[in-house]
């Protein structure tokens, strides 16, 4: 199974027409801060592309980064890995 969280209503709805083709797919629309909906260890693995981008380029950048990065640990079986896709050449 493939579960695909995104923040915006718009980009899930896109989604959702564009992968119909494929079985297996859940999608969610949800603040990566907040996934609740999701129990503790729900994941073996989490990619995340462009997620960390937006929240470098927002307000209150690093406390919102530290949210999502307990979040994700918190949904993230031990053991499991999480591969984070960026366009930043560096942070600084």
């Amino acid at each position: 199974n493939i579960i695909n969280v995104d923040f915006s209503e718009t980009v899930i709805c896109d989604m959702r027409r564009t992968c119909i083709p494929f079985h297996g797919l859940q999608f969610f629309t949800m603040d990566c801060r907040d996934m609740t909906q999701f129990p503790d260890a729900s994941f073996d693995l989490i990619i995340e592309k462009g997620m960390l981008d937006s929240i470098f380029s927002s307000f209150d950048s690093i406390e919102n980064a530290r949210k999502a990065l307990m979040e994700i640990s918190r949904v993230l079986k031990s053991g499991g890995r999480f591969i984070s896709i960026t366009s930043f050449d560096s942070i600084e």
